[in-house]
């Protein structure tokens, strides 16, 4: 996934990180993030764009979480379906979302 940095001449570049342990917790967990600091974000890795943070989770059948705040967000949902609340369910789909409870 490429994240659009929000400073100008940044050099390109990847990183790894092995998440088996943080998807096995059945929780939502910070993969990368321009933003250091509370809520797992510390164990990120970092991105050159304040405004984005990239979640992750792998949720065991019948779990409720509640997503992030954001004023914009995408849902990808890989394997199985999902029911958001007022939007309706979806499965092996993808969602926008937008000024959901803005942090």
């Amino acid at each position: 996934m490429w994240i659009v940095p929000d400073t100008e001449s940044s050099e390109p570049g990847d990183t790894q990180r092995e998440i088996e342990r943080e998807l096995a917790s059945g929780e939502l967990f910070a993969v990368a993030s321009g933003v250091s600091g509370s809520r797992g974000r510390e164990a990120a890795i970092r991105i050159r764009q304040q405004g984005a943070r990239l979640w992750a989770g792998r949720l065991r059948r019948g779990s409720t979480v509640r997503l992030p705040g954001a004023a914009y967000g995408h849902l990808f949902i890989a394997q199985g379906a999902a029911t958001l609340e007022c939007a309706g369910r979806f499965e092996h789909d993808a969602v926008s979302l937008t000024a959901s409870d803005a942090e």
